[in-house]
């Protein structure tokens, strides 16, 4: 007696795809927390960078002169303080956007010690709604780039 073929192996399963957030991770992205901070601070640093842009107009007027009695060297001095200190704004945020751990962690520091010099402002009394959107406004960054996931893989 002959014994019956056996049975057909049960059919492959197809394994199941990674989870959304180990793909986007593999592809090299940042959560959206962080991209969020980083779009902030690049915001917040063109508008530092147009203030001193603005800084090198005063310079070349004679209402420099009369502001507090500043010489044109004091102002020019600060343009370029505030020009080269907001346009390397601009580059971390766009590391942090790109997803450079080195960027993110940056972002947090300066978020950091902007908030401490706001407090410092508010404790002396500076209550204006300047200084209270400033407030949101770096806490807001702060908090995203804590919160947020860095990207896994090269952090070149």
């Amino acid at each position: 007696m002959s014994m019956p073929p056996p049975p057909p192996p049960p059919p492959a399963a197809m394994p199941l795809p990674p989870p959304v957030s180990a793909a986007v991770a593999a592809a090299g992205a940042t959560d959206g927390r962080v991209m969020a901070a980083g779009i902030m601070t690049i915001i917040e640093s063109a508008i530092t960078t147009v203030v001193g842009l603005w800084l090198f107009s005063l310079t070349t007027s004679d209402v420099g002169e009369r502001l507090n009695n500043l010489t044109g060297d004091t102002i020019m001095f600060a343009a370029i303080v505030v020009t080269l200190l907001g346009l390397g704004c601009v580059w971390i945020g766009i590391a942090t956007v790109r997803g450079r751990r080195w960027a993110r962690i940056t972002v947090v520091v300066l978020q950091s010690i902007t908030l401490v010099v706001i407090l410092m402002s508010l404790v002396k009394g500076g209550t204006n709604a300047g200084v209270l959107l400033r407030l949101a406004w770096s806490a807001t960054i702060l908090g995203l780039a804590i919160a947020g996931k860095p990207r896994l893989g090269k952090q070149a």
